[in-house]
């Protein structure tokens, strides 16, 4: 008799079972432990990541967003520029004088510009006025 109970062998080997199962659920449950620690530290760094990432693109949209508002501001600068073009303004002005008759003296005073200006202003002037004039048809009856 060991210990003074008789130990039956179905009973010894359901005893080693239960021992080897609870060993095993034991390891199981600190490797699931472990595990478990790793995920929670990779989720903590990838919440640091996505959080940092969120913070930049906010950045960069509103960043983006002034590049936008700038260059539209800049856009209409230049066609009201283009619009009210001194220079612009005098050729056509020129152009308009040489059409009632101006000479290149009264151009060049007129208008502020030079003499190969105000020369070649009234060149394409007369040519193009040239090109315009309906030929007279003349017809013998």
């Amino acid at each position: 008799m060991l210990f003074g109970i008789i130990l039956d062998p179905l009973m010894l080997v359901l005893a080693c079972s239960s021992i080897f199962a609870l060993v095993a659920c034991g390891i199981t449950l600190r490797k699931q432990a472990m595990v478990e620690k790793r995920l929670i530290k990779k989720i903590d760094a990838l919440s640091k990541e996505l959080n940092a990432l969120s913070h930049s693109t906010l950045g960069m949209g509103r960043r983006i967003q002034g590049v936008v508002d700038k260059h539209d501001s800049l856009e209409i600068s230049v066609e009201e520029i283009h619009r009210n073009d001194p220079v612009k303004v005098s050729y056509s002005e020129a152009g308009r004088l040489v059409r009632m008759g101006a000479s290149v003296e009264e151009l060049m005073s007129a208008c502020s510009i030079s003499r190969p200006e105000a020369e070649l202003v009234s060149a394409l002037t007369k040519q193009a006025q040239e090109k315009e004039d309906v030929p007279v048809l003349n017809t013998k009856i």
